[in-house]
């Protein structure tokens, strides 16, 4: 077991710690932290390639709205666009409205990514869960708050569904913002289903 700590404030009362921890062992524990308070016992180890929690986990991205994201492999597209499953599982810019082929929107800046894709030219950021900008076509029809979104035909744009029961495994999310008219960005509630 190995702990090393290095201080490196800049001002007085500064604080920087830097922990590392290191098993050359397959089961080895690399780190180790947990507090012993019986029902509300909590614990975080990495063990064989993999992080544990017991208890809670919160995560604080720096920015007021957040989503998890997993990048999954994708065909261009970018921030933004409304992506569905395309040929060989890989996504693509949607440009059918209501396709049932729908996978959600690309996230701009995920707050929590999980995948072991990196980010680059063949993968991409997509929105499960949280609140995203989505890039909207409001042409047709208004779009208001609480509004349920599907795919448009325009490219990689969502649009206000057409009735209060779209058909199932279309909808995107739901509105958090308002669009009158023509095409543009709002904030988005995933809420696949």
């Amino acid at each position: 077991m190995a702990v090393r700590g290095h201080n490196n404030a800049t001002a007085p009362g500064g604080v920087a710690v830097a922990v590392e921890a290191v098993t050359h062992h397959a089961s080895g524990r690399a780190i180790y932290a947990y507090a012993d308070g019986g029902a509300n016992a909590w614990g975080l180890w990495v063990e064989a390639g993999k992080a544990h929690f017991a208890g809670a986990a919160t995560f604080h991205g720096g920015h007021a709205d957040g989503d998890l994201a997993e990048n999954r492999p994708a065909r261009g597209g970018e921030a933004g666009d409304v992506v569905v499953i395309g040929p060989e599982g890989v996504l693509v810019k949607g440009s059918r409205p209501q396709d049932s082929a729908v996978a959600g929107i690309i996230s701009t800046r995920p707050t929590m990514s999980v995948g072991g894709l990196e980010a680059g030219g063949n993968a991409a950021p997509l929105a499960l869960v949280g609140v995203v900008p989505c890039k909207v076509d409001a042409t047709d029809r208004p779009i208001k708050p609480g509004d349920l979104l599907v795919s448009a035909s325009t490219p990689g744009h969502a649009m206000r569904a057409p009735n209060d029961h779209p058909k199932a495994g279309t909808v995107i999310g739901k509105a958090l913002e308002a669009l009158e008219s023509g095409k543009g960005v709002i904030q988005v509630l995933v809420t696949l289903r």
